[in-house]
């Protein structure tokens, strides 16, 4: 699930998330201090609201807009013919899918440090300089075998990819324009996670009635990998929750931290201070820490309460990335 080592005990429950198409973003944002709540550039503030029919995904601080049909993370073992976006794919499981030749697909991916060489996506097309946001990138564009048109532009500097592969020319290409480097994306959420949470409700551990929340998922990586909104507006189709249950589950969530995992079964050498996710609704932010192996738990920057596995399975629904969770948390 992460770079560094983790081991999971045979009590751990590992979750693959369903593929499905994102809801509409939105831009209602709140919580994080410091944060702007306007995506921002590298070459200053941009155009969020995607054209008619299509919507943003971020990951790894790159936003994109893709045809608002699309799934997300329908790629790898089990995929189909449908398009996709695929991005913080997070736990996966291991088969061999051969990719179907008339599939589309809009990845973005991590790529080395500066120092190696540049990945040459879809079929090691050799690439020409060019910028994002100002900052040096390599692109490259090309006809495959199998007809479809392909194109990649790779930002060394910020160690991130976005390869693009559809049987459309001006799809793949409009995709790639609409590619830009931010630190804070459509939804609001900071590319670089933030070390510490906020609140400024008064009473229960979040504000019982947000419109929105969303979920800025990280992984306990260094850079978001996904984000995605749960509204209050209607029931989601895919889940049955809404905002207004998430925030009473939260709510209702046993104070205190959970304990940590034994030591002879997690190395907590390995595992980094980053959270897993971070919720924005209005004036408040939560930080969950939920697959490390201590310091477990929800913080919302004056209180500490337990994480539960039905929060975790809620946030992570519309997220759509693999991901592991503990049997000892509590339901």
């Amino acid at each position: 699930m992460r770079p560094h080592s983790r081991i999971l005990t045979a009590a751990a429950v590992a979750v693959l998330a369903a593929t499905a198409a994102a809801s509409d973003p939105g831009t209602e944002n709140r919580g994080i201090e410091n944060q702007s709540t306007q995506a921002r550039s590298t070459g200053g503030r941009h155009d969020t609201n995607p054209p008619p029919g299509w919507r943003l995904e971020s990951s790894l601080g790159a936003q994109i807009a893709v045809p608002d049909n699309w799934a997300v993370n329908d790629s790898g073992c089990g995929m189909t013919a449908n398009p996709s976006v695929v991005r913080g794919k997070g736990l996966q499981t291991l088969c061999y899918t051969a990719e179907p030749p008339t599939k589309e697909l809009a990845i973005i991916e991590d790529t080395p440090k500066p120092g190696g060489n540049t990945p040459k996506p879809s079929g090691n097309t050799p690439g020409t300089a060019t910028t994002i946001n100002k900052i040096p990138a390599q692109r490259g564009e090309k006809r495959l075998p199998d007809g479809r048109y392909a194109g990649w532009i790779s930002v060394p500097s910020r160690r991130v990819t976005v390869d693009v592969r559809t049987r459309d020319p001006e799809t793949t290409k409009r995709i790639l324009r609409s590619l830009q480097l931010v630190d804070t994306d459509h939804l609001g959420c900071p590319t670089q996670p933030p070390k510490t949470a906020k609140t400024r409700t008064q009473n229960g551990f979040v504000p019982p009635d947000p419109k929105t929340i969303t979920v800025c998922y990280y992984g306990g990586q260094d850079r978001l990998q996904a984000s995605a909104e749960i509204k209050d507006a209607e029931r989601d189709t895919e889940t049955g929750d809404n905002a207004h249950r998430l925030a009473a589950m939260l709510n209702a969530a046993p104070p205190g931290g959970n304990p940590d995992r034994p030591a002879q079964t997690c190395d907590a050498r390995a595992d980094p201070p980053n959270p897993d996710a971070i919720l924005l609704m209005r004036d408040s932010a939560v930080r969950i820490r939920f697959s490390t192996c201590g310091g477990r738990g929800m913080d919302n920057g004056a209180r500490t309460v337990q994480v539960t596995r039905g929060v975790i399975t809620t946030i992570m629904a519309p997220i759509h990335s693999g991901y592991s969770v503990s049997a000892d948390l509590p339901a």
